[in-house]
């Protein structure tokens, strides 16, 4: 890989969280795992060399994203947080990139969404529980945050397929029903119309392989949506 196109790449994101570099870069990163999958070889370490070695960014692995067969790397700056997920498996690869600017207070200060703050801080109390008894036992506010976070990270890491197959399908219901109560009915049509896919005889394995251009035009949809998932959540219950 040309890490000196790669660092120019991430230069041109620094600064413009929707500059046409982050597909680029995802391309380049997606590239780059897919040449090591066809070689059986499924280890997540080069790409972190690789990033590491950007020294200008100084990424460093999140240790605690704990995706099966992923990783996720974070770049902070004053302007700008870049983050890095990526996954690699037998039987898939994904790259996404994202780009958050910090918002401008009123003082002046470089601050970040407060309630982002809130959501992502909650998200990540909560994101070990996978037992349904303890599932019960959240609070309203707990359970809206554990589902659209389980919602997000999953999307985010490899689409609305990996997220059906990944639950299989287990947390639908209840997605959409939090999904309704904070107001994002685009993310919520979106999903609905990623289950409608699913024939009776069919599994959401079986969806991920079967309709993937179906389900790329949705990731696609999703990303270009401006529903805030962290901050429509806050507001209600953060």
């Amino acid at each position: 890989m040309d890490k000196k196109l790669l660092a120019q790449k991430f230069s041109t994101l620094r600064g413009d969280a929707f500059s046409p570099a982050r597909e680029e870069i995802e391309e380049l990163l997606l590239n780059h795992l897919t040449q090591l999958s066809e070689k059986g070889e499924y280890s997540l370490d080069p790409l972190v060399s690789i990033l590491s070695e950007l020294t200008d960014f100084k990424f460093i692995v999140d240790k605690q994203f704990n995706l099966p067969d992923s990783i996720k790397l974070v770049s902070s700056s004053e302007d700008d947080i870049i983050t890095v997920i990526a996954s690699l498996s037998e039987f898939h690869v994904g790259v996404d990139i994202t780009c958050e600017l910090p918002n401008v207070m009123e003082t002046g200060e470089v601050k970040l969404d407060p309630r982002h703050i809130a959501f992502y801080a909650q998200w990540e109390k909560l994101n070990h529980v996978y037992d349904s008894s303890k599932l019960d036992k959240l609070s309203e506010s707990e359970k809206t945050v554990y589902y659209i976070g389980m919602l997000e990270a999953q999307v985010m890491n490899g689409g609305i397929g990996q997220y059906l197959a990944n639950t299989e399908g287990e947390y639908v219901d209840a997605t959409i029903e939090c999904l309704q109560s904070i107001g994002a009915e685009k993310t919520c049509q979106i999903l609905n119309d990623a289950v409608a896919l699913k024939q009776p005889s069919q599994s959401f394995d079986d969806v991920w392989d079967e309709y993937a251009d179906q389900l790329d035009q949705l990731d696609q949809t999703f990303m270009e949506s401006e529903e805030d998932l962290a901050a429509l959540t806050a507001d209600k219950f953060l």
